[in-house]
């Protein structure tokens, strides 16, 4: 329904009208500064365009208009509907219209003209039925109310504009929505029914309850304005600012201001953390113009509340700070600080710092030239703890630390005033934790010229202190029955006595406490108790004292004697005699027993392993009797192993001879072992895998082993050799001279034995007519004759001497060698003849002695001959010769041609067959061929002959040949 009015005062009026803030080609401006070292930085940042200050009324409905929310496919019809409103800012939201229409056309006006003109800020509310509905009174965040809405005093209705429906008579949620189809869009239509109000709604959710289940949809996009947006341009103006540290001053300057009514102006300064102060609002009266204020926490006084306001320095002024002037979005919704100081000190100035201006009083106009904003800096140090306490409880103590990243200052620690129930005390830096509660340490780094004061706090729960107790006299963990004494304790910080008690867990009546007396009657556990009361700082103190009573010992005596040494396979009887319970002594195998070495069977010991076997033989207690025990230790012997050599003795156990080893062994399975035994002498031998060899003279043990086990002893087994001299072989590596003669060297080379002794060379038997001699390796060829060089080597401690082996070869005398050379300006032909002077020169060698005799002259051939020799011979100064001989073919005369069957001159009346034959005296007729051609009467023909030398003789000649007439 709507209402008439209620009265309010012109402060609240103003506070909740809407303003336009339009700034004409506004400069945004960025300042950076760098600090001096060592001192502040102050930099100054603003903002020179004008900025004009108008407004506009703020009544109307809510954009968007409505919200809406789809529900998709549900099952069932709908019994119950919630709505919860989330982020509701409103200045007065007692003018509020809020209905819910759903897909079907049903609708609700779930609030309407409900709660006071109290501002809501970023508020959530729930709206269900059974709830109880709002009132008059402010509407409370967090809360359930039951559908209102609230009869106007006018008896009016509240009308909303299309496209939304007139309000139902439905006042619950069930009577306008039960049963219907929840499928479809649900809307949200708001409008605020009076002028001069502003807000808005950050979003909403719709619960609906159909076929048993509750499904929950919120709104999606931008805030919803109430009602609706404030359209500012712009709105904030800012500057930018660059620079170091952290702010510990600022100054904001607003020039040229122009107002009717300054009192209606609410101006709001934001830092680029957020962080913000009003530096006016609903202060002054009177007129402003062009005034320049400057707002300082330093300045002597505020604003005036009620006189005019002139160019100056003032505090920032908000009148009725505790209750919030609502600005439009972006701005904060919270202011942190009255003071500029308590808004920005500490804080990071980098960034953008914005200034919201607001009207809150419609038809007043005004403008502002630009603003500017000083800022103070200092750099920032950091403080840390740099400890941490281990397990803080009443009674304890701390030793605190902390690093400081900045200024070369040190932490100052104190007990910050937020500590519980006065929890610790400080010295030095030593905590004491004295109550329970909440311990916080403060540290602190001073402010100086460069760094602004950096402080941390460690917060550390103090819990309840325990009470130690120490029983005394201190007891043994074990006593006799019999024994007795008077037990003491001394106990925590409260002072509450100790009382001692026996504790229940004590077994078989162990003991008992009697005027003060502790007694130990029987064999068990006697748990003596300790309590001390706690207090609020102290927990109770408890502790048990836990001695064993023993039993009255039983002794048990071996009767039977054991075997010494005992071996594998065999076994004994055991028999022992026990103490005063009558129990039977039984018997088993101790854990002291190594190796398994035995069993037992009822009085049986078995021995199965090599080791140490140790019989227990036990007789159990009874009441206070204790059990008795007495354990019997048997030597079990390893089993022996034989190694025996099964390779036959070596059959010649000479130095450079080898022999094979072969050998079994025992049990155990190891694998055999050959090695030289230290018994060996002169290093005769040396062992390798299973093969022995012979490489001094001397005696040669060889031992053959195998490993034991942890059955079986180890088994060795030695073979003795006696090693004799080695042969030594010699032979000859160079060879005898291929072709030896008188006056030659050679050097002699040979390989010995193994001795290393050098081999020696000698003339051998055999030799004739002194035909070489020795000197060292070099054989000197001296004569004719047989050669035999002779090779030895001698002998050593472990070789014989060599065999002499010899190389023999014959010294001959040498052939020199004569060439004779045919060479003529024509070659000769297949048949080998030459038709040019022919020219045999001879070519002479030495072969290994010095020649005697020239080498011959050249010989030149001349003459036709069909075969002349041409032999020439030197000699050598051995006595050897040589010779060289040459059949030259030489034909210098051409053959003599005859022509048959034509002659010259004649006349033919045909031509005539003509043929020739050719004679030569020397190398003979290769061929005569004949050649004949007519020419008219002429008739011309030509013979050729051709010797086997290559001469040619060529006869040309006429005839005459007559034709016959026609």
């Amino acid at each position: 329904m709507a209402r008439a009015r209620r009265p309010r005062t012109s402060t609240r009026l103003r506070r909740a009208a809407a303003l336009l803030l339009v700034m004409a080609s506004i400069g945004v401006t960025q300042v950076v500064a760098t600090p001096v070292a060592g001192a502040a930085a102050t930099i100054t940042a603003g903002s020179t365009s004008p900025v004009s200050i108008a407004n506009q009324p703020s009544v109307g409905v809510a954009a968007p208009y409505p919200s809406s929310i789809d529900i998709g496919d549900i099952d069932g019809t709908i019994t119950a509907v919630q709505v919860t409103l989330t982020g509701l800012t409103h200045t007065y939201p007692g003018d509020l219209d809020l209905m819910l229409v759903g897909p079907t056309g049903a609708n609700l006006l779930f609030l309407s003209d409900a709660g006071s003109g109290r501002d809501v800020i970023d508020g959530t509310l729930a709206f269900v039925d059974g709830a109880p509905a709002a009132t008059s009174a402010p509407l409370v965040s967090g809360t359930t109310y039951g559908p209102t809405n609230v009869s106007d005093t006018g008896g009016g209705d509240d009308v909303f504009p299309a496209p939304a429906p007139a309000p139902s008579a439905s006042t619950t949620f069930a009577a306008a929505f039960g049963g219907t189809d929840p499928r479809g869009v649900w809307s949200l239509y708001g409008r605020d029914d009076f002028s001069g109000l502003a807000g808005q709604l950050a979003g909403w959710t719709l619960s609906v309850t159909a076929g048993g289940q509750q499904h929950d949809m919120s709104s999606a996009g931008a805030p919803i304005a109430l009602p609706g947006p404030f359209a500012t341009s712009p709105y904030p103006t800012t500057v930018d600012v660059s620079t170091t540290g952290v702010v510990t001053s600022v100054e904001a300057t607003l020039t040229g201001v122009t107002h009717a009514n300054p009192d209606d102006l609410d101006v709001l300064l934001v830092g680029p953390t957020g962080r913000s102060v009003f530096l006016i609002s609903d202060a002054g009266g009177g007129t402003m113009t062009s005034a320049d204020l400057t707002f300082s926490d330093a300045a002597a006084a505020p604003i005036p509340d009620s006189t005019s306001v002139g160019s100056g320095t003032y505090q920032p002024f908000n009148v009725g700070f505790s209750d919030y002037d609502y600005m439009p979005p972006p701005a904060p919704v919270e202011v942190a600080s009255a003071t500029l100081t308590g808004a920005f000190a500490g804080t990071d100035p980098n960034g953008q710092w914005r200034l919201f201006v607001f009207d809150d009083t419609p038809a007043v106009n005004g403008s502002m030239d630009g603003w500017s904003v000083t800022i103070t800096t200092k750099l920032q140090q950091t403080v840390a703890f740099a400890s941490t306490p281990a397990t803080p409880a009443v009674g304890t103590t701390y030793a605190v630390a902390a690093t400081v990243d900045g200024s070369a200052g040190t932490a100052v620690f104190s007990i910050d005033p937020s500590t519980t129930n006065d929890a610790c005390t400080l010295v030095g830096t030593v905590v004491t934790f004295q109550h329970v509660g909440s311990c916080v340490v403060a540290a602190t780094v001073p402010e100086d010229e460069t760094y602004v004061a950096g402080t941390t706090t460690q917060t550390i729960t103090v819990p309840q202190g325990a009470q130690p107790i120490v029983f005394v006299p201190a007891q043994p963990a074990t006593v006799p029955i019999g024994q007795s004494y008077e037990p003491g304790a001394t106990g925590g910080a409260t002072g509450n006595p100790v009382v001692l008690s026996i504790d229940p867990s004590t077994t078989n009546a162990a003991c008992n406490l009697t005027a003060g007396v502790l007694t130990y009657d029987h064999a068990g556990t006697c748990v003596l108790a300790a309590d001390q009361e706690g207090s609020v700082d102290y927990l109770p103190g408890e502790a048990t004292l836990e001695v064993e009573v023993l039993p009255d010992p039983q002794t048990v005596a071996f009767l039977s004697e054991a075997p010494s040494p005992a071996h594998i396979w065999e076994s004994y009887t055991v028999d022992a005699v026990g103490g005063e319970s009558g129990n039977p002594v039984t018997y088993a195998v101790d854990p002291a027993t190594t190796n398994g070495a035995c069993t037992v069977d009822g009085t049986t010991v078995s021995f199965v392993h090599a080791g140490t076997c140790v019989v227990a033989a036990s007789q159990a207690g009874a009441g206070d009797l204790g059990p008795g025990l007495a354990t019997q230790t048997i030597a079990v012997a390893k089993t022996a192993q034989d190694v025996v050599f099964t390779s036959p003795e070596p059959a010649d156990p000479r130095v450079g001879n080898a022999a094979p080893l072969v050998a079994t062994g025992g049990a155990s399975g190891n694998p055999l072992t050959f090695a030289v035994d230290p018994a060996t002498t002169n290093s005769a031998c040396t062992v390798e895998g299973t093969t022995v060899a012979f490489v001094h003279v001397g005696t040669c043990v060889v031992a053959a082993e195998q490993a034991g086990g942890a059955d079986f002893a180890p088994g060795r087994v030695t073979r003795t050799t006696l090693v004799t001299q080695g042969p030594q072989t010699v032979s000859f590596t160079s060879s005898a001279p291929a072709r030896p003669r008188v006056g030659n060297t050679f050097t002699v080379a040979a390989a010995g034995g193994a001795s290393g002794n050098p081999v020696t060379f000698s003339v051998g038997s055999g030799s004739t007519n002194g035909a070489c001699t020795v000197t060292g390796t070099t054989v000197t060829l001296a004569g004719l004759g047989t050669c035999v060089v002779r090779a030895d080597q001698a002998g050593g401690a472990d070789h014989l001497a060599a065999i002499p082996s010899t190389q023999t070869f014959e010294i001959v005398p040498s052939t020199p060698v004569i060439t004779a050379t045919a060479t003529s300006t024509s070659r000769p032909n297949a048949s080998g003849y030459y038709r040019t002077p022919v020219r045999v020169a001879f070519t002479c060698a030495a072969d290994g002695s010095a020649l005697t005799t020239a080498c011959p002259a050249p010989v030149t051939l001349t003459t036709s001959t069909r075969g002349a020799v041409v032999t020439r011979s030197i000699a050598a100064a051995d006595g050897g010769s040589g010779s060289a001989t040459v059949v030259v073919r030489l034909d210098r005369t051409a053959p003599k041609v005859t022509v048959k069957g034509i002659k010259k001159g004649r006349t033919y009346r045909k031509v005539p067959k003509v043929t020739c034959t050719a004679t030569d005296a020397h190398s003979g007729v290769a061929s005569c061929k004949t050649t004949v051609k007519v020419r008219g009467t002429k008739i011309r023909y030509t013979a050729t002959g051709l010797d086997r030398a290559g001469n040619r003789t060529v006869v040309r000649s006429t005839a005459i040949l007559k034709k016959k007439r026609t």
